[in-house]
């Protein structure tokens, strides 16, 4: 089962993106904050991570340079009301994307089922749950 990380400071779009993609067939851990995600990610690698931009201890942008130097092949998607001001940021370039927060998640399963593609084809791994046409 694929297995996705979400992290962000807000309890209710944690369980929100949670029920969601528990929908979609995927099993979701969540984080309240880098610091947190990174305790998760010792224990274990999920497939893919969510991570918010602004969150209090440690931001999205450290978390995602600590992840990356645990496993460079972990997929990271950027989930953020703030987007737009991430675009051009040079770390935000390594991520798969970057998707605004909305209350319709389309276009984050879009952007997580296109990264799971990326990253488990051709490595024996099964890819994630139905794909959104």
């Amino acid at each position: 089962m694929i297995t996705i990380l979400v992290v962000d400071d807000s309890k209710s779009i944690c369980e929100f993106c949670k029920a969601e993609l528990e929908a979609e067939g995927y099993r979701v851990l969540v984080a309240r904050d880098g610091l947190e995600a990174l305790e998760i990610l010792s224990r274990g690698r999920p497939d893919l991570v969510i991570l918010d931009i602004h969150m209090p201890r440690m931001d999205g942008l450290e978390a995602f340079e600590r992840i990356r130097g645990m496993n460079r092949e972990t997929a990271v998607v950027f989930y953020t009301a703030h987007h737009k001001d991430h675009l051009d940021d040079v770390q935000r370039r390594h991520a798969v994307a970057c998707v605004a927060k909305s209350p319709d998640l389309t276009e984050l399963k879009r952007a997580i089922v296109s990264a799971l593609e990326t990253t488990h084809d051709g490595r024996g791994r099964e890819c994630g749950p139905g794909k959104l046409n």
